[in-house]
């Protein structure tokens, strides 16, 4: 593994003013606020923002490839155009957010650059599996799974955090990572009647589950993460709270994502009491 560095750079080519005629006409969520008070907070909490703002344009960036790849893999599945096509504009949206949290470090001080490890992972390929459940399976866990809690994590943040900058990049943040949580339901909904068709694919998504959930658990839960008092500063510009972190993933997969996957037939709850990460 190598480092590149990942800043927000654009090329001084005609290609510049193509990329922002993209962006604006992709925006679900218009932003109003392009300024940063720093003399409302003080300088740590603004240090711990920026350094929150520099992680997340960097795992931003890198979700791109997952949603560019996953095109091709929807294309050897035989997906229908309408969802190749948004999981390419999801792929944009990430590229998008990578550029607003690179604004948001400027705006509060910082410098958007960071060493970035390459080559990016692969996009898993489930071998075994044919080509369309290879495509469901990181349908699922990229957009029912990791977005779905992504989403229930802003919604938190957005409920406690009440700096203007950071509640208008967050409200522009979460209305893109909703389609794309909602994608993934979408995507099931037109493979349902595949679903029916094929009962062994339930069963084998369905063991699969069991392994994605635990892979799920370990990143996102915030199992591992230390205990933290936030100050009135802190929550003010959006930094998680580890045990909120804790609590939003396990409502979150309980209440909303496993109810929803069952509707597929896929035994998810199940799946989700025996998870472990052996394969």
């Amino acid at each position: 593994m190598t480092e590149v560095t990942l800043t927000a750079r654009l090329s001084s080519t005609p290609i510049a003013k193509e990329s922002e005629f993209v962006n604006a006409a992709m925006l679900r969520c218009v932003r109003t606020v392009h300024s940063f008070d720093a003399s409302a907070y003080d300088p740590q909490s603004i240090e711990r923002a920026r350094a929150m703002w520099l992680r997340r344009m960097e795992s931003e960036h890198r979700s791109t490839s997952v949603f560019s790849a996953l095109c091709g893999q929807l294309m050897e599945a035989g997906a229908t155009l309408d969802m190749e096509t948004i999981v390419l504009r999801m792929a944009q949206d990430e590229l998008r957010h990578a550029a607003v949290c690179a604004e948001t470090v400027v705006l509060m001080g910082g410098e958007a650059t960071v060493r970035v490890r390459v080559p990016v992972a692969p996009l898993a390929v489930h071998r075994g599996a044919s080509r369309e459940e290879c495509a469901m399976r990181n349908v699922v866990y990229g957009c029912c799974l990791s977005e779905m809690v992504n989403c229930a994590r802003f919604v938190d943040a957005i409920d406690t955090m009440s700096d203007p900058l950071s509640l208008d990049v967050t409200r522009q943040l979460l209305s893109d990572e909703a389609l794309h949580g909602q994608f993934g339901f979408h995507y099931l909904d037109a493979w349902s009647e595949w679903l029916d068709a094929n009962p062994d694919v339930q069963k084998t998504m369905s063991r699969y589950l069991r392994f994605a959930f635990a892979v799920l658990e370990k990143d996102l839960s915030g199992r591992d993460m230390a205990p933290l008092t936030l100050s009135d500063d802190e929550r003010a510009l959006g930094i998680p709270n580890p045990r909120r972190i804790q609590e939003v993933f396990y409502t979150t997969v309980e209440g909303a994502i496993l109810p929803a996957l069952e509707r597929y037939g896929f035994e998810a709850r199940a799946s989700w009491e025996t998870r472990s990460l052996q394969p």
